[in-house]
């Protein structure tokens, strides 16, 4: 099996998460596409079915909120507004507009949390219906979504969307190739990707100033933004950066970087948490450390874009070989473990910003993963600290590798492989 792309790990994507979120919408937006082929009648009705683990953890991920907007159209970055501004107006209306047509839809009646379906043939299946008069089903199709968010079935297009990016799928084989052909490990990148999408470089650079765009409005927002959760809880990031801010004049407070690091990455996960548009990396829950960490070494060292750019495919590549090696070698779901991929691309990132030294980058992601450990109990109130204390970690794996910290001759990966097999 191949590695997929950069840009698989880098995903456009509403929190709480990457499955239940963001996969929700997707269906919604394919069975929208199967819709424009049905036969319009004003007594026909949608029933949309969550079953298996979206029923479980679907409301609390705002699955309904997502698929019933994916169904109605909307695309994330390019709507007016808020999924759930979105949300408010087809409730407020009482149907799904599509072709000049009304098809009428309740968001109370018409979508069911179906916790009584035992046997299906995927965890986290969608279901969407057809009926017409007197409840007959005309047409029934099934949705399937895996951890990282790609769906299947009927109208999707994500099975085309999974690019390659080399035949190689380890580390030591990438790091032979640039010591033998005297490549740096941003070129290696490029050309693997260039190659495997037919897309320039420059188109590259695009797509990856964009996601920092997003990543770093994840953040400003974040600190700006104020009022409770989702949760209940109420947003601090903003009140704690105020305070840092005051507290920084006067020298009364230690460790700077942790401090700003910390805050940083409880402001992308306030984000996350309140359905915000966000960047996964790999996925929606761990989305907050590579921005929080690269944010500020670009404000420490005013680091450019292009660098930042840079970091990001390293970051990516770094976030495949893992999310590679997790279905290959680890029993446990990828979700368990999204903070030590994340960790280990992000401290990667990072160190590469500051020393480009290969050898240095592979020692850092595994000093990460070392120190993050390979189990989580992660639950949707705890994302913002567990985005926290592992925001110190990233930073403490990366001035370990800078001072030559030997935590393994092994390439990250392959060391890696060696903790999630239990050897």
């Amino acid at each position: 099996m191949s590695l997929a792309s950069i840009f698989e790990v880098f995903q456009l994507s509403h929190g709480p998460s990457l499955p239940y979120t963001t996969g929700a919408l997707k269906t919604g937006q394919y069975f929208r596409n199967v819709l424009m082929g049905v036969p319009y009648h004003q007594d026909n009705r949608i029933l949309i079915e969550l079953l298996g683990d979206f029923a479980i953890h679907g409301k609390n991920n705002l699955s309904n909120v997502a698929i019933i907007c994916g169904l109605a159209g909307y695309i994330p970055g390019e709507s007016r507004f808020t999924l759930k501004k979105f949300y408010s107006r087809i409730e407020k209306s009482g149907g799904i507009q599509l072709l000049n047509r009304t098809w009428p839809f309740s968001v109370d009646s018409d979508l069911v949390f179906n916790k009584g379906k035992k046997e299906l043939d995927h965890p986290n299946t969608i279901r969407f219906h057809i009926l017409g008069p007197e409840q007959k089903i005309l047409l029934q199709t099934e949705y399937f979504v895996s951890v990282n968010g790609h769906v299947t079935g009927p109208g999707s297009r994500d099975q085309e969307a999974v690019k390659m990016i080399d035949q190689f799928d380890q580390f030591a084989d990438i790091q032979e190739v640039c010591n033998k052909e005297e490549l740096n490990l941003v070129d290696y990148i490029i050309s693997a990707e260039e190659m495997k999408h037919t897309i320039s470089p420059v188109q590259i650079f695009e797509r990856l100033s964009h996601t920092w765009q997003i990543m770093r409005s994840s953040i400003q927002n974040g600190l700006k933004n104020e009022g409770s959760l989702p949760n209940h809880n109420p947003r601090q990031a903003k009140r704690l950066h105020n305070e840092f801010s005051k507290r920084i004049m006067n020298w009364k407070t230690l460790g700077q970087e942790n401090i700003l690091a910390s805050i940083y990455a409880l402001a992308v996960a306030e984000e996350l948490i309140d359905n915000q548009l966000i960047i996964t990396a790999p996925l929606c829950e761990s989305a907050a450390l590579m921005p929080a960490i690269l944010y500020l070494i670009q404000e420490k060292y005013s680091v450019q874009s292009k660098e930042i750019s840079e970091s990001l495919l390293i970051g990516g590549l770094v976030g495949s070989l893992l999310m590679k090696s997790t279905t290959q070698f680890y029993s446990k779901p990828v979700l368990d473990i999204s903070f030590t991929i994340s960790s280990a691309m992000t401290a990667a990132a990072g160190c590469y910003l500051i020393d480009p030294d290969i050898k240095k980058i592979n020692q850092a992601a595994a000093i990460a993963i070392n120190l993050g450990g390979v189990n989580q109990n992660l639950n949707y109130d705890n994302i913002g600290e567990i985005s926290m204390r592992y925001a110190g970690v990233i930073l403490t794996a990366i001035n370990l590798a800078l001072c030559d910290y030997q935590q393994t001759e092994l390439p990250f990966d392959q060391y890696y492989r060696q903790l999630s097999s239990g050897k």
